[in-house]
């Protein structure tokens, strides 16, 4: 039995508690094609999409069972790309203000780990990590305006890191964290 091989498109939008996700299937991972799709997406209360990542999967087709009757098998998902932000504006811990206003952002921040982050108004305010897997991307025509993984940035959260982890140094009882989660911990 020869696997079926699908592209999928996941949309976020800023949702009340958590995003919200539309998935559509796609021919492939092709973010020109994802930025046109994610203009016609609307959430509740106008939301639209911030932010849009591709998974593959692999499936085969239903196997006929002897008595007749189909099973279903599951999807596994194969792979995954960072995360495809759809404009917004790309800041550095420094560049958020130490102001009231900020204070529980610039803290979730250096604690987590977050050097850099992501905010979009489509039309709600949403503010994300921006990873080395991610991008930043036209909402347009899907051009990249800036990776993740560009050497100021990776150098940029290493300093960082660096410098929380030498004012809270690890302890036995509460190691430090780089903020990051490994595919171990991911669920």
């Amino acid at each position: 039995m020869q696997p079926v091989i699908k592209h999928y498109v996941a949309f976020d939008s800023p949702g009340t508690f958590f995003c919200e996700t539309t998935k559509q299937p796609i021919s492939a991972w092709d973010s020109e094609l994802a930025c046109a799709m994610a203009q016609k997406i609307e959430e509740r209360y106008g939301a639209k999409p911030f932010r849009f990542y591709f998974t593959t999967v692999q499936t085969t087709n239903p196997v006929k069972l002897n008595d007749g009757t189909e099973l279903r098998v599951e999807e596994k998902q194969t792979a995954r790309s960072g995360s495809y932000y759809l404009g917004g504006v790309i800041k550095r811990y420094e560049e958020i203000p130490d102001d009231a206003a900020h204070t529980i952002l610039r803290s979730n921040m250096r604690g987590s780990g977050w050097w850099i982050v992501c905010e979009t108004t489509t039309p709600w305010r949403s503010v994300n990590e921006f990873e080395t897997e991610d991008l930043q991307v036209d909402p347009q025509n899907g051009r990249v305006l800036l990776r993740g993984d560009a050497p100021d940035l990776v150098a940029y959260r290493a300093r960082k890191s660096a410098e929380r982890d030498a004012e809270y140094p690890s302890t036995p009882s509460c190691p430090a964290s780089s903020g990051r989660r490994t595919a171990k911990e991911d669920p």
